[in-house]
């Protein structure tokens, strides 16, 4: 998984994201049943979904749900830690 912040979003669930290089990316990723993620929010993602250029789908699970490691998406910000899996539309 890839490391990445948050560092700017708009009302269509477009995120700009950072990773430790200050590499930019910008990925289209619909959170569903949480509040949406803030900016300076930390994303662990696997690097394979980045390069997919799709909108993203993903919805809370409780981390003893984890199935496909390469499905999850896990989210932190200010100690609150969140598990997500992928989900198609």
């Amino acid at each position: 998984m890839i490391r990445l912040i948050i560092t700017k979003t708009d009302e269509y669930s477009n995120y700009s994201l950072k990773d430790i290089d200050d590499k930019e990316y910008n990925l289209n990723i619909n959170f569903m049943g949480i509040k949406k993620p803030e900016v300076g929010t930390e994303i662990y993602i696997p690097k394979s979904v980045i390069k997919e250029n799709v909108s993203l789908n993903y919805e809370l699970i409780d981390e003893e749900n984890k199935t496909n490691e390469d499905e999850i998406m896990v989210i932190s910000y200010q100690g609150d830690k969140k598990y997500l899996q992928r989900y198609y539309g």
